[in-house]
């Protein structure tokens, strides 16, 4: 049911997690066309909450722009984040990352939703994951798969919101087993990680990578610091080591007038 009127929209942060953000191109296209086209100023909400389209909503408000809420009826919240999930698997600019995130989080979504609704069938896993598979032509272990993927980028979420968008959006690549990895390390493990990984802007994470962080960590006694951090720190101490006493064109001179004082006074 579309609602003329435009009440202010409630942000589940789940539910925006299933939303890759929108590229400067598109958000350029998606400005233009809402200040020419108004019939574009629908909003889709659940119980007053936005489900997707949070740029649409952002530049309206910026631009003082009416629009329009389509609200939902879901049953619950798996249906509707389901609804989510497979409204952006339609989208033509998902990453790679994003993509097998939404698949994952479809499967565990639908999943649970069918368990509370059939609480008699708990073994529905691989029918599941075989009917998502079917729809978006993959196999049911590879939905499987992606679940456990999109599991291990939410225990990074929890972490570091800005983490693991930079994975999703594919700014640091990271393999799948070294996500899995990154989801098991210990709170503060994964927020050296994503701290380093942040502020070096680190385009290729490895295994390598993780173990060492985490080992620096245990190994000092104060906060965790960054690679380049440290670099600079070994610089400055090299540099201090390296460091000669500047050389002097008169010291010889000084020394031998205190030698001729001593002379004078025998």
């Amino acid at each position: 049911m579309i609602n003329d009127i435009a009440p202010t929209l409630k942000i589940d942060p789940v539910f925006q997690r299933l939303v890759q953000p929108l590229g400067k191109i598109y958000l350029a296209s998606l400005r233009a066309k809402l200040i020419s086209d108004p019939s574009l100023r629908i909003l889709q909400t659940w119980n007053g909450v936005l489900l997707f389209e949070y740029e649409k909503y952002r530049l309206c408000n910026s631009m003082n722009l009416s629009f329009q809420v389509d609200e939902k009826s879901f049953t619950c919240f798996e249906q509707a984040a389901s609804y989510i999930c497979s409204s952006q698997l339609k989208r033509t600019d998902l990453t790679s990352e994003y993509r097998k995130y939404l698949i994952g989080e479809l499967f565990l979504f639908e999943e649970k939703h069918y368990l509370l609704s059939n609480p008699e069938h708990p073994n529905s896993r691989y029918r599941i994951a075989y009917k998502i598979g079917e729809d978006i032509n993959l196999s049911g272990g590879t939905v499987l798969k992606y679940s456990t993927y999109a599991l291990a980028i939410n225990e990074i979420f929890d972490n570091s919101s800005d983490f693991s968008l930079q994975i999703l959006m594919g700014k640091t690549k990271v393999s799948h087993s070294n996500v899995i990895e990154l989801s098991r390390l210990a709170h503060d493990e994964l927020t050296a990680i994503a701290r380093s990984a942040l502020d070096e802007n680190t385009v290729h994470l490895t295994f390598s990578d993780i173990r060492h962080e985490v080992k620096y960590s245990y190994t000092q006694p104060r906060a965790p610091v960054t690679r380049r951090e440290r670099k600079e720190q070994k610089e400055k101490i090299n540099a201090g080591i390296r460091q000669m006493p500047a050389y002097n064109p008169d010291s010889e001179v000084n020394s031998l007038c205190i030698t001729i004082n001593s002379w004078v006074s025998c």
